[in-house]
């Protein structure tokens, strides 16, 4: 800066000292005088010419330098703000705001390392809540986890980790605490819940399932205190929901043998495990054989023959009821065919359908299919459907209990009057064949209030032209009762125990 100012001068003094030289050559000495003057505001004006310049350069890297410090100024404040919203998005529900799993197993990390390891889990899982999403829709279904989740931190002491742990299930942190705490915690969560949320528009009545798990009474670390938990929550939802359960030994034998059966369950059919029995339905009019249900079992190579009513139930929770639906039904047709083939299996079969069957889209068209490969006669099978079926998805149910209809299927609700029995929904389906459940027909001789249940359901069937045929009869006084109230068929242990492909045809050529 200071090279550039002293070139400023020295060119001012260059210009007038070549200039006073021209006029001292033309004045002699009068120019003297002003020759000095003239030199001497030339270095004035350089000087005020250089200074000028100097606050100019000054001021524009003044100006540089501020505005490299707000640019710095911003760029930090833009990164503070970065690694909070990464922060809140990394640790944090964008739907409820609250705390989310990956800082809740944090958290529980480090209780058990701070707290002296005696630390409660509870895993709370609202029941059914997909119909929920369903009916409202996932906007109005996400305004309803929020307020369920206030519902939830209400009830909790303080200093107890509430988090979304993922859909529509919470985890809940409970440091220094006893089981027997963390029970009276999860009653009091059950309780939050009790009245009605109205703040959608409408009263909605949310449940929920809750499992607790305490550590080191049960667990041994992070992995068994969560796993133990969550299996206690699904004993709570076994057991109807809207309930809790503490993890103990005993359920968690009763989840790794229901872990077995889901495992067996898909090599079962791979492996030849699985075949079809059938248990005749007798008219109770003429003795003949009307129809035989047909009935699956499953022979596990460890356990042998296994319950059908615990697998069944397996494989509705897991989904393979579909597989194994579709299988049974091929393997009836199959063996009807070839039943005809023969000139015996002159009788109706039924067959029983699970719900996600029923929902299955393309569910029709592969009965159809079916008919038409196997040359089956339609109008020579029953399919049978429990009553919470038509209800779940009345109006996608409704739709395909028609279709299966047109085809010349007849239809029967299965394990009548343990469900949802009303006129109207009889009305509504296209059903053919009630059958009356076990619960009633078992002790039908001493049990006044079965007799009435049971002469009730026959009277109603006959208005509605309805047939009527009584599950598990075992002795000949059921029978002489359900014919004088003129029930038209019965099974049970009565005439047959369930048979074999080869049996069965026997003994219905027998029975003619």
């Amino acid at each position: 800066m200071r090279l550039k100012l002293m070139r400023v001068l020295f060119g001012g003094v260059l210009l007038f000292t070549s200039t006073s030289t021209t006029l001292a050559s033309q004045h002699s000495q009068a120019g003297t005088a002003l020759l000095l003057m003239l030199v001497a505001s030339a270095l004035i004006v350089g000087l005020i010419i250089g200074i000028t310049w100097q606050r100019r350069q000054t001021q524009k890297k003044t100006q540089r330098i501020e505005h490299r410090a707000k640019k710095l100024e911003q760029e930090v404040l833009e990164q503070s703000s970065s690694k909070e919203q990464l922060h809140q998005l990394a640790y944090y529900d964008e739907i409820t705001s609250l705390p989310n799993r990956l800082l809740f197993n944090e958290r529980l990390h480090g209780s058990l390392i701070d707290d002296r390891g005696i630390v409660g889990v509870a895993i709370v899982d609202l029941d059914r809540f997909k119909n929920f999403n369903d009916m409202l829709g996932h906007e109005a279904g996400n305004a309803l986890l929020r307020l369920v989740s206030k519902r939830i931190a209400s009830s909790l002491p303080r200093g107890t980790l509430l988090a979304r742990y993922g859909g529509d299930e919470f985890a809940i942190l409970i440091s220094h605490t006893r089981p027997e705490q963390c029970m009276l915690i999860a009653e009091r969560i059950l309780h939050s819940l009790k009245d009605p949320i109205t703040e959608l528009g409408t009263e909605l009545y949310v449940t929920a399932s809750i499992g607790v798990s305490h550590y080191p009474s049960e667990a041994s670390n992070i992995s068994e205190l969560l796993q133990q938990a969550d299996i206690a929550m699904y004993r709570a939802k076994e057991e109807g929901g809207n309930a809790n359960c503490l993890y103990d030994t005993a359920i968690g034998s009763n989840v790794m043998r229901r872990i077995e059966v889901e495992t067996g369950l898909r090599r079962a059919l791979v492996n030849g495990e699985m075949w079809i029995e059938y248990q005749p339905q007798v008219d109770l009019i003429s003795g003949k054989v009307h129809a035989a249900e047909a009935l699956l079992r499953w022979r596990h190579p460890e356990r042998g023959l296994m319950n059908t009513y615990e697998f069944i139930k397996v494989a509705e929770e897991t989904g393979q009821i579909v597989s194994i639906g579709e299988w049974v039904l091929e393997e009836v047709c199959a063996q009807a065919s070839q039943w005809r083939e023969q000139g015996s299996g002159n009788f109706k079969i039924g067959v029983n359908l699970s719900s996600k069957q029923v929902e299955k889209k393309g569910f029709v068209q592969f009965v159809k299919q079916l008919i038409d490969e196997y040359d089956f006669p339609p109008e020579s099978m029953e399919l049978e459907i429990t009553e919470h079926v038509l209800i779940d998805r009345e109006r996608e149910t409704q739709k395909t209990m028609g279709a299966l209809k047109d085809l010349g299927m007849s239809l029967a609700i299965d394990d009548f009057g343990t469900g949802y029995s009303a006129l109207s929904y009889l009305h509504r389906f296209p059903i053919d064949t009630l059958k009356i459940d076990k619960s009633f027909v078992a002790n039908l001789q001493n049990d006044e209030n079965n007799k009435t249940i049971t002469g009730a359901i026959v009277a109603m069937a006959d208005r509605l032209n309805l047939r009527t045929v009584a599950e598990c009869v075992e002795n000949p006084e059921q029978i002489e009762i359900l014919s004088e109230m003129q029930c038209q068929a019965a099974q049970g242990y009565f005439f047959t125990k369930p048979l074999t492909q080869e049996e069965v045809v026997r003994w219905v050529r027998k029975a003619a």
